[in-house]
């Protein structure tokens, strides 16, 4: 059914099923009791004038795509109670600008805020497992880029201690250059998908693997400068790099 206004969740509601409130376009608000221990994937998906929502306590995980697509999504509450937040689960959230993680937060997808474009600010709120540093957020000890939140960057320069380049890390960024270090062994999956602008990319002599669609549809990437150090390239790392020679 297509709810539309402020919709409240009857208390004797305990589990929200997979994309129940899927493309519901009007809705606007929705009231969640806590009665309610566990809400599947894509649960509130396309739901794009939804503006704010709470996440009652004991909810343990965001499940993957729960909010993707919610482009009017300003304000959530992620409760103490969550340590997961899943795959895509903000992703094309536009309107998102700031975000708190809950401390008992151990797994971040790093896929979670891709196209969120004006998320740039992250409380980790006592939380000991993630690092958020110039509007990136990676592991503890900093050796695994997870995501940069602020797409709209357009130079980026790779701290020395990170070894992993976190899958869709860079995904529809607006680089023009990025510098990584010699510590770099891994570009994960999609990484620096879609970055449009990027025009050309030394690789480190770190560097051993580079990820399934890793520059995929980096359309104005021409020069990529490759060292012998490389192993592995996954399936369709530099897929329609139309203007692409290596060097």
């Amino acid at each position: 059914e297509n709810k539309s206004g402020t919709f409240t969740i009857p208390s004797s509601v305990t589990d929200i099923h997979y994309g129940a409130f899927f493309d519901c376009r009007n809705l606007t608000a929705i009231n969640i009791p806590n009665s309610v221990k566990h809400i599947d994937g894509a649960a509130f998906m396309g739901c794009t004038s939804l503006t704010e929502i709470v996440i009652p306590e004991g909810i343990t995980e965001i499940a993957s795509q729960i909010f993707e697509g919610c482009t009017s999504l300003a304000s959530v509450t992620i409760p103490e109670s969550v340590t997961e937040i899943g795959d895509n689960s903000f992703e094309y959230c536009r309107s998102l600008t700031s975000i708190t993680i809950p401390q008992n937060v151990t797994s971040i997808s790093s896929s979670t805020f891709w196209g969120c474009d004006n998320l740039t600010e992250m409380n980790l709120n006592g939380n000991s497992n993630y690092l958020f540093e110039n509007q990136t957020l990676f592991n503890k000890d900093k050796t695994e880029l997870l995501c940069c939140l602020n797409s709209r960057v357009t130079e980026y320069t790779i701290p020395n201690s990170v070894k992993k380049i976190g899958d869709f890390a860079f995904t529809d960024c607006d680089l023009e250059s990025i510098t990584i270090p010699n510590s770099v062994t891994t570009i994960g999956d999609d990484a620096f998908y879609r970055c449009w602008y990027l025009t050309s990319i030394t690789l480190p002599e770190s560097l051993t693997e580079i990820g399934g669609y890793a520059f995929a549809h980096c359309g104005n990437l021409k020069t990529v400068i490759m060292p012998e150090s490389v192993v592995k390239i996954e399936e369709s790392a530099f897929y329609r790099c139309d203007s692409l020679a290596f060097n």
